[in-house]
């Protein structure tokens, strides 16, 4: 079952020392909560996980990955932005960035961390700063911007579609009989090699 991920947070969960919360999960609690509240389909670990009472969290991890379209790192320490599945999750984002244009990378930090103390890999980014006025305001605003920047590509990519089959003469507005579409654009292209 497809869940249609539009954002994924990732943060260091628990300290590898005293294994108590981060301030970081705390921090990335509330962008979570920010951005869900505000209709965005957002997986939080913590949040998600359980929700969906999987035992196979890393395959979860894995699918919310590849459907989201903009990723967040959260981060108030250096050695926690580093943080083995943290980086796991930032590198595989960028990864399928990569692949993927459509997709955004997004830093948001807290002190005690500062810009000079990104990794090197974040330091291109946009980088939102907890603490500054509006923060999450204008976070949220990059973001749905981005998703619908990506969702008008799509409608002109359809609406292109459009054009080239009634360019052709292919007049089938009938949705439910794609089969009969697919087999005229078959004929069509036959014609054309006959010609």
């Amino acid at each position: 079952m497809k869940s249609n991920y539009q954002v994924f947070i990732s943060f260091k969960n628990s300290d590898d020392i005293t294994k108590e919360e981060t301030l970081d999960r705390e921090i990335a609690y509330k962008v979570y909560k920010y951005l869900s509240d505000r209709g965005l389909n957002v997986f939080f670990s913590p949040v998600t996980l359980k929700a969906l009472g999987r035992d196979s969290w890393s395959e979860e991890i894995d699918t919310a990955l590849r459907e989201a379209k903009v990723f967040i790192a959260v981060g108030t320490q250096k050695e926690y932005m580093n943080a083995e599945w943290v980086y796991k999750e930032r590198t595989s984002f960028f990864g399928l960035k990569l692949a993927d244009k459509s997709r955004a990378i997004y830093g948001y930090i807290a002190s005690p961390m500062t810009l000079k103390d990104l990794p090197d890999d974040m330091k291109k980014i946009e980088i939102f700063q907890d603490g500054k006025p509006d923060v999450l305001d204008n976070l949220y605003t990059y973001i749905r911007n981005h998703l619908a920047s990506d969702d008008n590509k799509e409608f002109n990519k359809n609406y292109l579609l459009i054009g080239v089959l009634i360019s052709v003469g292919v007049f089938f507005f009938d949705t439910d009989n794609n089969q009969e579409f697919v087999e005229v654009l078959k004929e069509e292209r036959l014609e054309d090699k006959k010609i």
